[in-house]
């Protein structure tokens, strides 16, 4: 049985792959491949950033919204240190609110 929470969280994330696979179709057909680690970035940010939300688990909502600001900042810098900033973007975004939720859970649920 979800709860309602689990199940939007489900949801924003499945709409986050359907947007990247559109994402990639309009890339691959107007051939303009400079822009797409830019997009991958803005996007990243939205589920987290709603996921962090709607769990009430603010590392997340700051993770979101450092994967916006690295999206407004890679259209600065070279395509090929973009790919810098998409590393950046997941230790902020999934990697250490994950690692934060794995010692809360195991806080939560120490057996005396």
């Amino acid at each position: 049985m979800k709860t309602y929470s689990e199940k939007i969280i489900n949801y924003i994330w499945v709409s986050f792959g359907i947007c990247m696979l559109v994402v990639s179709v309009i890339i691959s057909k107007t051939n303009n491949w400079n822009i797409i680690n830019s997009l991958i970035l803005l996007f990243y940010g939205t589920p987290t950033f709603l996921s962090g939300i709607a769990m009430e688990f603010k590392p997340l909502v700051i993770g979101g919204i450092v994967c916006w600001s690295l999206a407004a900042l890679s259209v600065f810098i070279p395509p090929l240190y973009v790919l810098l900033l998409l590393a950046a973007a997941v230790i902020a975004a999934w990697i250490i609110p994950g690692y934060l939720l794995r010692r809360k859970y195991k806080q939560l649920n120490k057996t005396a």
